[in-house]
C-alpha cells in the first residue's frame, strides 16, 4: 500500500468515526473577547531576557529595525543611543555587521541589577552610503545592567560599562 492509499484511508476513517454520529454536535463558538484584554507576562527569568535582549540588539544592528529593541529597553539612555545610531546609519545609506555580543554568564546582584559577562564581536558598519567603511575590534566586557519586570515582562532599563 502506497503514502497515498495509506493517507486516503486514514482519511477516510477520521470522516467515518467523526462524521456520522446519530446526534448533530452542538456548534462550540470561542468566548467572547472581554472588553479590556489581559496582557500576560512570557515567563521568562532575567538571565533569558538579557540573552534575548543581546540577541535583538544584533538583529537591530544588522536590519536597522529598532521597534522590537527599543520596546524592551524604554527608560535605558544608553540603549537608546544606540537604537539613533543605528536609525541614522540605516537612513543615510549605511550599514552594520556584527555578530553581536553574546552573553557568556550573568550573575544577579539584587532584584533588578545584573553583572553580565559578555564577548562582542567584531563589527564593521558605514555611516553613511558614501562614508568609508570603520570598524571595531571585538572584546571581552562587563556590564550592570538593570531589568524590572512589567505587566508586558521585562524591561532593560539601565546598561553600564565596567571599566577594569
Amino acid at each position: 500500500m502506497g503514502p497515498r492509499t495509506s493517507f486516503a484511508l486514514l482519511l477516510g476513517s477520521a470522516m467515518l468515526l467523526t462524521g456520522c454520529g446519530g446526534d448533530e454536535p452542538e456548534p462550540k463558538l470561542a468566548p467572547e473577547p472581554s472588553a479590556t484584554p489581559s496582557v500576560v507576562a512570557k515567563e521568562e527569568t532575567a538571565e533569558e531576557f538579557i540573552r534575548r535582549w543581546a540577541e535583538l540588539e544584533r538583529e537591530m544592528q544588522n536590519t536597522g529595525e529598532t521597534e522590537e529593541y527599543r520596546a524592551i529597553t524604554k527608560g535605558c539612555e544608553s540603549c537608546g543611543r544606540l537604537a539613533d545610531r543605528v536609525e541614522k546609519i540605516y537612513a543615510g545609506g549605511g550599514f552594520v555587521n556584527t555578530k553581536g555580543g553574546t552573553v557568556d554568564r550573568v550573575e544577579a546582584l539584587d532584584a533588578t541589577q545584573h553583572l553580565v559577562w559578555m564577548n562582542n564581536a567584531p563589527t564593521t558598519y558605514r555611516d553613511s552610503k558614501d562614508a568609508p567603511e570603520k570598524g571595531y575590534p571585538g572584546n571581552d566586557a562587563k556590564y550592570v545592567v538593570t531589568v524590572k519586570v512589567t505587566a508586558d515582562g521585562h524591561i532593560l532599563t539601565n546598561m553600564l560599562k565596567q571599566v577594569e
